[in-house]
């Protein structure tokens, strides 16, 4: 079995086996229920999270991964919350940073000068405030990192990573397929990627490990919303599942 469908057997696995954990929790007691279901979001960041590292223990470096992380640049004061950090394990050095979307939904298309932009201001570095009630409980993890007065202080890769994903394209095509019309304009930096993991034909309801190749292709064309013509894509490279494994295989 190739790499990439491995890969994308385990995730399915565990997104179906969280999915129906957040079934049973839909009867929060007796003559009370929940309508909607609990969001996906997080089980896809940790998932994600828990599948890089497996691509990446084949490296010779080891590495510690942070998911959903309040970072102060040390140039601003405005926060930036990345999904996932992938950080050196020798020293504080910010090698890859993972940006997901569970589904395009409500957020539209992507633009990717604002990847640009984030870059720019993380340059200098960042920190990691002190949150003594989270250090505490996972005392063995944080205690790696070096500290100031309980703050962590972060360095970014002169080569570093950025990784923007889309796990499903199902209900918002038109905003993916636009994203990748934005990527191929605006995008300069080939450190950032843009990556769709899941065709049309996969929901949540539907992830088992038997549509391990429901992966997403290329698409050739696309309506836009309010738009009744179809667009014919120029699509000059890769942005499949595949892909995104061979792309997190070159950080180093």
């Amino acid at each position: 079995m190739e790499d990439h469908l491995k890969y994308s057997e385990k995730l399915m696995k565990r997104l179906e086996k969280d999915y129906a954990d957040n079934l049973r929790k839909l009867k929060i007691d007796k003559n009370i229920y929940r309508r909607v279901n609990l969001l996906m979001s997080s089980s896809c960041e940790d998932n994600i999270a828990r599948m890089i590292k497996e691509i990446l223990d084949d490296n010779e470096k080891e590495y510690r991964y942070i998911v959903d992380v309040y970072l102060s640049p040390i140039s601003q004061k405005k926060l930036y919350r990345p999904d996932i950090l992938i950080i050196d394990k020798n020293k504080n050095n910010i090698v890859g940073i993972v940006e997901i979307k569970a589904q395009m939904g409500y957020c539209g298309n992507l633009h990717f000068n604002e990847y640009e932009k984030k870059l720019e201001i993380l340059n200098e570095g960042v920190l990691i405030k002190n949150n003594s009630s989270v250090s505490k409980i996972h005392n063995d993890f944080w205690s790696t990192f070096e500290e100031d007065n309980g703050n962590i202080y972060l360095t970014i890769d002169k080569n570093v990573n950025i990784f923007v994903v889309t796990v499903l394209t199902r209900n918002h095509r038109y905003n993916v397929e636009q994203t990748i019309i934005n990527y191929q304009k605006e995008n300069k930096n080939n450190n950032i990627h843009y990556n769709v993991l899941y065709n049309e034909s996969i929901w949540y309801d539907n992830l088992k490990s038997e549509n391990k190749n429901e992966l997403y292709e290329n698409g050739k064309e696309y309506t836009p919303r309010n738009n009744k013509q179809k667009i014919t894509l120029d699509i000059k490279q890769e942005f499949g599942f595949k892909n995104f494994v061979d792309n997190i295989k070159k950080i180093s």
